[in-house]
């Protein structure tokens, strides 16, 4: 037991643990490729306060790096499964136990499936692990089922009410609004009229003309699909 003691503590203190975990950190929450410079910062500290994890989180969450990280990140399956929930208000249901289940093998279909990796590094964070067509398409789908109320069991907001107490009155400010209730920022213009364009009417029409109330079934999931929501 004391030689396993020390060889455990010799493996905890390695300068190649130190910057594998400052990396695996790194990557979790500034950037796919962080600058060298930040992970040998992180590696440092967890070296010099002999494998305390605070001085590193310290060190990353402090630097210029992280706070310029907006942006950089997109969401692995699961992470944008469940943000998809939460901005759509989906609560439990008169099933809630089968309407999870048919979400959890959902998500699974996607290739995140809550711990399912087989070996112990745990699941990629990076976006190339995640953009197969498979994966995509499954996405696309899930949004569609939560915005749609496809999972018996489960509680959803009707489509036609995301845009509730928000400015509506034309096409354009339905599409802004119905960005800001689910990504909280409207969209740049190439994928505003993208999504105008997707209605068949101009921005200034009327929304009671252009029957958003119907439409928004099969645009609001449009939305979800958008680079906007993917991002961390």
């Amino acid at each position: 037991m004391e030689v396993g003691d020390a060889y455990l503590r010799y493996l905890a203190s390695h300068p190649s643990t130190a910057r594998n975990i400052a990396r695996k950190l790194a990557v979790r929450f500034v950037s796919d490729a962080p600058p060298d410079t930040l992970v040998d910062r992180m590696a440092e500290a967890y070296l010099e306060s002999e494998t305390q994890i605070t001085p590193v989180l310290d060190i990353l969450f402090r630097s210029g790096e992280f706070w310029a990280a907006a942006g950089q990140k997109v969401r692995r399956p699961l992470e944008n499964a469940i943000a998809s929930a939460r901005a759509v208000e989906v609560q439990p249901g008169g099933d809630t136990r089968k309407g999870l289940e048919n979400f959890y093998w959902q998500v699974g279909s996607m290739g995140h499936r809550p711990l399912a990796w087989p070996s112990p590094d745990g699941y990629p964070d990076v976006r190339q692990a995640w953009r197969s067509t498979s994966a995509v398409l499954q996405g696309w789908n899930l949004h569609r089922g939560l915005i749609q109320g496809w999972q018996e069991g489960l509680t959803y907001v009707a489509a036609d009410q995301l845009v509730a107490g928000r400015p509506a009155a034309t096409v354009g400010e339905y599409v802004d609004s119905l960005c800001q209730r689910l990504c909280l920022q409207t969209f740049a213009p190439p994928q505003r009229d993208a999504l105008i364009a997707f209605t068949e009417f101009s921005a200034e029409t009327p929304s009671t003309n252009a029957y958003l109330d119907d439409m928004v079934n099969h645009l609001a999931p449009l939305v979800l699909d958008s680079p906007y929501f993917s991002l961390r």
